[in-house]
């Protein structure tokens, strides 16, 4: 027998969020919603993502005036994230009165309860484990906030991986995912614990990292990484001849709404073996 609802709340202001937790634990709503509300906040989606990894929750509630004040991106991925999930949500901006936010809480709580399969498929791509665009999007402003801080440079270097198309062909879709994470093991196993590599779709990916050098050493670690994954790999009975095709690095100096303008900026051409030249 459930003796809570869940509510995982989304906000970056310290007093926003405990004046909405005083709200919607008050005894009026937790006697129209039925059980006692539980309020888990979380200042990004980022941490939503992971929080939701391993827990239930009833509803998700955004702050989205919070995010679009403090961290622009945050809310455009809050936006992205509104159209992947198929669940209670609700969005509100932290201006608005708290009793329209208690009864719209009430309202949603009485509809079926948050699957977090649904966050996770919106942030993470099911065939390969890694981010997608909507959560590197995250990822990215919260790279460039500590790089403010720490001095150092947020880089991104996307790619496409080539080679695969020979295996997609012969190889049932199980066979191609074991081999699409081998080869995505070796990949991340030779880049530093704090660099991301996120899936775009298909063999789109790109790398996620922050250097002290700027452009220089994104260069060195991109070059580093396409030597390693230039080879022929061998998967039981398959020999695959694979290959990276780099685009980049560009930096990333502010907070950003999509990765359309940063893609733009990462040059089709091979980049990376010019400027090593």
């Amino acid at each position: 027998m459930q003796t809570s609802r869940k509510i995982l709340l989304v906000a970056t202001d310290p007093d926003l969020v405990r004046r909405i937790t005083e709200c919607l634990t008050q005894d009026p709503l937790s006697r129209a919603s039925g059980p006692a509300l539980d309020v888990c906040s979380l200042p990004s989606l980022a941490e939503a993502a992971e929080a939701c990894e391993t827990q239930d929750f009833d509803l998700l509630v955004l702050d989205l005036e919070a995010l679009a004040t403090k961290e622009p991106a945050q809310a455009a991925a809050s936006e992205a994230l509104l159209l992947d999930l198929r669940a209670p949500m609700v969005a509100f901006r932290g201006g608005e009165e708290l009793d329209g936010l208690r009864q719209a809480v009430a309202s949603a709580l009485a509809r079926r309860p948050l699957d977090s399969q649904n966050v996770r498929r919106a942030l993470y791509d099911d065939f390969t484990g890694l981010p997608t665009q909507t959560l590197l999007i995250d990822l990215v402003n919260q790279a460039v906030a500590r790089a403010k801080r720490s001095g150092l440079y947020v880089a991104l270097v996307p790619f496409t991986l080539r080679g695969l198309e020979d295996c997609e062909d012969r190889f049932e879709l199980a066979r191609v995912e074991k081999i699409y994470k081998a080869l995505l093991g070796r990949l991340i196993g030779c880049l530093r614990s704090s660099d991301v590599v996120a899936h775009f779709g298909g063999a789109d990916f790109a790398i996620l990292m922050e250097v002290r050098n700027g452009f220089e050493d994104a260069v060195l670690v991109a070059e580093r990484v396409r030597e390693i994954m230039t080879d022929s790999f061998v998967f039981g009975e398959v020999m695959l001849e694979i290959s990276m095709a780099l685009r980049g690095p560009v930096l990333c100096e502010t907070e950003i709404e999509d990765l359309a303008g940063l893609l733009e900026q990462a040059e089709s051409r091979d980049q990376v073996s010019a400027s090593a030249a």
